[in-house]
C-alpha cells in the first residue's frame, strides 16, 4: 500500500497519526514515516490486513462507527493470524 493510501484511509476514518498508530499498535513517527513518499519503511503484512480493511471502509461510505468497529475486529484477526503464522513457522 502506498504513501498516500495510508492517509486517505487515516484521514477517511477521521483518525490523528496518534489514533491510527493506537489502532495498529506502532508508534505516531511510524505513521508519519508510512505517509511520508520520501520514507522507504512500509507497513507489515498484519498492518497491510488492517489498512486495507480500512481501505475498504472508506471507499464503500456507510457508518463511520460501524466501519471503525470493523476495521477494529480485522486490526484483532489480522494480529491474531500473523501471531498463529510466525508461532507455526518459528524453528525452535
Amino acid at each position: 500500500m502506498r504513501n498516500e493510501e495510508i492517509q486517505r484511509v487515516r484521514r477517511g476514518l477521521r483518525l490523528t497519526q496518534t489514533e491510527f498508530a493506537q489502532l495498529l499498535g506502532v508508534a505516531p513517527i511510524t505513521i508519519s514515516c508510512w505517509e511520508r513518499p520520501t520514507d522507504k519503511k512500509r507497513p507489515g503484512p498484519w498492518h497491510v490486513a488492517i489498512l486495507e480493511a480500512g481501505r475498504l471502509a472508506v471507499d464503500q461510505p456507510g457508518d463511520l462507527e460501524v466501519d471503525l468497529a470493523e476495521v477494529l475486529a480485522a486490526s484483532g484477526v489480522a494480529r491474531a493470524l500473523y501471531r498463529l503464522l510466525l508461532a507455526a513457522f518459528d524453528p525452535l
